[in-house]
């Protein structure tokens, strides 16, 4: 697009200070022991789904509850308490575990379910193991073997902690499911690089935005650069 209308530089400037948002919220409670994985951290994620790669920015991707429900039968039978207090998540002693999918669709109809992904937050200072990634894969399994995933489904589980254990890498099971460890900082990182170099491309083409006075007032208000320097303020360690 070479002009952009006022309409639409307000959708894009909006959802850029949305996502900006979501980082520096997280940036403050993943370091805090006393966050509250259930009500602080895990509706913050889903929010950010778009952090754990391109194709997650989909609306597609929704909260999954029957997944959930299977996941807590599970652990119920291993003699794990889970929570049902929120029902979107299945929460454990020491980690809350969302699941989010997208359909797949034959001819038009929804003939089954195309991608699942799967986030497991570890609560304070939680150091992930290689039992971690196992318990993810279990549950992963879980999901194939009651039918919430067919063979052709893709599962991608993230595992997120403060810290990991010195060579512990991703797991795969077969061509289609992951089990991906991942510390707090380093997918806080991507995310504003993502953000960051999105922000500098909108910005080297404001030249070409008509100059209205709707426009105007959105970025006289406050730059994309600006936003990015407090975030770089208030967090030197992940940047």
């Amino acid at each position: 697009m070479q002009r952009w209308s006022a309409s639409t530089a307000e959708v894009v400037l909006s959802e850029l200070e949305r996502r900006i948002n979501v980082i520096r919220e997280l940036q403050e409670l993943v370091r805090n022991r006393a966050s509250d994985e259930v009500h602080d951290l895990q509706p913050l994620f889903e929010r950010g789904l778009w952090m754990f790669g391109p194709e997650y920015e989909s609306v597609e991707f929704t909260s999954n509850r029957g997944m959930t429900h299977v996941v807590q039968e599970f652990f119920d039978r291993k003699n794990v308490r889970a929570s049902r207090r929120r029902p979107d998540f299945v929460v454990l002693p020491d980690a809350t575990i969302g699941f989010y999918s997208a359909d797949e669709f034959t001819e038009g109809e929804v003939s089954g379910v195309r991608k699942i992904l799967v986030v497991e937050l570890k609560r304070g200072d939680f150091c992930l193991g290689q039992k971690e990634l196992d318990q993810a894969r279990d549950y992963s399994s879980e999901l194939r073997k009651t039918g919430c995933a067919q063979r052709e489904t893709i599962i991608e589980a993230f595992v997120l902690g403060a810290r990991i254990e010195l060579g512990l890498e991703k797991m795969t099971v077969g061509d289609r499911t992951a089990i991906i460890p991942c510390i707090y900082d380093v997918i806080l990182k991507r995310a504003h690089s993502r953000i960051f170099n999105l922000a500098r491309r909108i910005e080297e083409s404001a030249p070409e935005i008509p100059r209205d006075t709707e426009i105007e007032e959105v970025l006289a208000e406050r730059t994309l650069e600006d936003q990015f320097n407090s975030l770089e303020t208030g967090n030197s360690a992940i940047l």
